[in-house]
């Protein structure tokens, strides 16, 4: 590195965490892997909640970003189960999980937090604003 660069931990500040995608859109799912990834975080994908519950079940992640409306099984409950399991002994560790959702209503805010969610994010997600989300949530 030459004098004056910046260093790899600047560029990429989230380096060796790994974060969950839920997320049923194939675009909505490459944007924010690109994203994670460009600031270091590994990434898996799931198409949707059920698919997102076992992963998380099966892989321990630092954080999950959440869509709410998925077939098979919605963001909200594949955050009531994985909370459940939480409590229940699954896991001894609270997962952060980020809300992601093109519904930027209070009524659907609400709604997720009561699910279990931690935070919430209305598409489409900046660089940025994922940035701060996991800068809240993994430092």
């Amino acid at each position: 590195m030459q004098a004056g660069e910046p260093s790899n931990q600047n560029n990429q500040p989230f380096k060796d965490r790994k974060v969950l995608v839920v997320e049923d859109n194939p675009v909505n799912q490459i944007v924010a892997q690109e994203n994670l990834e460009s600031l270091g975080c590994a990434v898996d994908i799931a198409d949707d909640g059920l698919l997102g519950l076992n992963a998380w079940s099966n892989e321990t992640y630092d954080l999950v970003c959440m869509d709410c409306a998925m077939p098979n099984m919605d963001g909200l409950e594949a955050t009531r189960q994985i909370r459940a399991q939480e409590l229940n002994g699954g896991k001894n560790v609270h997962t952060p999980i980020v809300a992601i959702t093109a519904h930027a209503h209070e009524e659907n805010k609400i709604e997720c937090m009561e699910a279990g969610m931690d935070d919430f994010l209305t598409k489409p997600i900046s660089r940025a604003e994922l940035q701060e989300k996991l800068s809240r949530w993994l430092s």
